[in-house]
């Protein structure tokens, strides 16, 4: 698995052109393929294997956001290994489980919009049937089972249409099995310190997120915790906020066209912003001589 595959996994179609020729580290690797948002849990098993298979076994010392790990293979294994049982027990029938259809996500003019539903079934089978029929439109569907006396007692589930697995998550019973938890929590928790092109002043957006009504804002930078801290246009406060935003591997350049019809104070953030950084670069435009 070469650099350019690896970088197909990250979300961000402008994250994803930038590091196409970005030297991943194993981890980093198994991070992108975990968070992608575009491809079935069976391909990111057989994405994890491959990595596995044409890479080497190489300890790894801790650093800031990452563990030490003596056999990184045997560490993302391990990982699989909890993915497939959390599969598993999400998709076998029980009688002492109820399915919960929490929300589901359609997209409307080319934005994400989530319908918050929460109806409660007997059968995943009839949790499909009612998702189907009720949100036609619908293109990823959240659903939890609740199980009773079992090692897995809460598990969420991320669906397309078809009945296609996603994403998992679970928790244990009286949270007593720490293993599995800390294996768990480890992939999603790790941090990294990738590159971007995104500057401050750049107005962007995260194309699947609702956040803040999915509008676009406006970076100031990115943090310890990989996220994008910016300002945005609040409508129901009728003002300018600012917040974490989203992760920034996720977001992307807001087209520009549409970029003059968003409100005049968020313009003049955006133009604000990239004024010091051109005064920070000698004041020069970038590209000038």
């Amino acid at each position: 698995m070469n650099n350019s595959d690896i970088a197909q996994y990250i979300n961000s179609k402008d994250m994803r052109e930038y590091l196409k020729d970005y030297p991943f580290t194993f981890l980093e690797a198994a991070w992108i393929i975990n968070r992608c948002r575009e491809v079935s849990l069976e391909q990111k098993l057989a994405a994890w294997e491959e990595l596995i298979e044409t890479t080497e076994d190489e300890p790894i010392e801790e650093e800031l956001g990452t563990p030490a790990l003596g056999s990184p293979h045997r560490f993302l294994r391990e990982y699989m290994a909890i993915q497939k049982e959390f599969a598993e027990a999400m998709l076998t029938p029980e009688k002492d489980a109820v399915y919960q259809l929490v929300e589901c996500r359609e997209m409307l003019l080319g934005r994400t919009s989530f319908i918050r539903d929460d109806a409660l079934f007997s059968s995943l089978d009839a949790c499909f049937e009612y998702a189907a029929t009720t949100y036609e439109e619908a293109v990823e569907y959240r659903i939890h089972k609740i199980r009773l006396n079992a090692r897995f007692n809460f598990i969420r589930g991320i669906f397309r249409p078809g009945r296609v697995l996603m994403e998992l998550n679970a928790l244990t019973v009286n949270r007593h099995d720490r293993k599995t938890d800390a294996l768990n929590g480890m992939v999603s928790e790790m941090r990294f310190e990738f590159p971007s092109p995104f500057r401050p002043g750049d107005i962007l957006w995260d194309p699947y997120s609702n956040a803040y009504d999915g509008h676009p804002f406006v970076i100031k930078r990115i943090n310890y915790e990989m996220m994008a801290e910016g300002y945005f246009f609040n409508h129901w406060e009728e003002g300018i906020c600012s917040e974490e935003v989203c992760n920034f591997m996720d977001c992307e350049y807001y087209d520009r066209e549409k970029q003059k019809r968003l409100s005049p104070e968020l313009l003049a953030m955006s133009r604000m912003f990239k004024a010091k950084g051109r005064l920070k670069r000698g004041g020069k435009k970038q590209g000038e001589q």
